[in-house]
């Protein structure tokens, strides 16, 4: 119980700094890179914390459920560590001793590429594990039409305004590497911004449900099949 409650509260606390990270002019570039090695230090907990899952990865069935699992999680693990080192090499504050000699350009083109992979990449790791996070109040939910309704028009609002704030600040030019340079408004407003983001994550969390969903309909579905032609 205790070891699910710090599990939780490292999860909740990469959850805050997410939208904060994204937000570097609004917090200012110093407290950028202190939150930065924050957030590589609680992805480290993460993992030392869930060590079993790398004891585990060569055995057992592969279910389809797994298979994305593993695949989002196997992605996470290339990505997260580049963000520290690309921001490493451009930092002005606080590692300066280790900052890059050269090729600034290309560090500083490729830092934002992993940070936001790094969002959509945990967005919908989260995704993944809600259902189980969220068991107890979404039973709840189920057993009324109305709270069920409601929730359901509020996620699609969510899911809608988030894939729409996506596609605005052109987070996709990001994660192909079509943005030589990220310019930053720093007029616009902090909780706008704060709040764009929220719906961004919240967006991609929504979407690693759906997957879940999906692929669990698919499998029943086949078993449900494979014990027909058995018959």
């Amino acid at each position: 119980m205790k070891n699910k409650a710090i599990k939780r509260s490292i999860d909740t606390l990469m959850l805050i700094l997410l939208p904060l990270l994204m937000s570097y002019s609004l917090i200012g570039e110093e407290t950028h890179e202190w939150l930065g090695i924050v957030m590589f230090g609680l992805f480290v907990l993460h993992h030392i914390i869930n060590y079993r899952w790398f004891k585990n990865i060569l055995r057992g069935k592969y279910t389809p459920q797994r298979i994305l699992i593993t695949v989002v999680n196997l992605l996470l693990l290339a990505v997260m560590p580049a963000l520290p080192i690309t921001g490493i090499l451009m930092s002005k504050y606080v590692l300066t001793d280790i900052q890059a000699s050269g090729g600034y350009a290309t560090i500083r083109q490729l830092h934002p590429f992993f940070a936001y992979w790094g969002l959509v990449l945990m967005s919908i790791h989260l995704g993944f594990h809600m259902n189980m996070m969220l068991k107890k109040p979404l039973d709840k939910i189920k057993k009324s039409k109305a709270k069920q309704w409601t929730a359901t028009v509020i996620l699609f609002a969510v899911f809608c305004y988030g894939g729409y704030v996506f596609v605005k600040r052109e987070i996709l030019r990001f994660l192909f590497l079509q943005n030589q340079f990220h310019f930053f408004n720093a007029e616009q407003s902090r909780a706008i911004f704060f709040l764009d983001y929220l719906a961004i994550i919240a967006a991609f969390v929504i979407l690693g449900v759906l997957q879940m969903k999906a692929v669990d309909i698919y499998s029943k579905s086949k078993q449900k099949l494979s014990n027909k032609e058995r018959k």
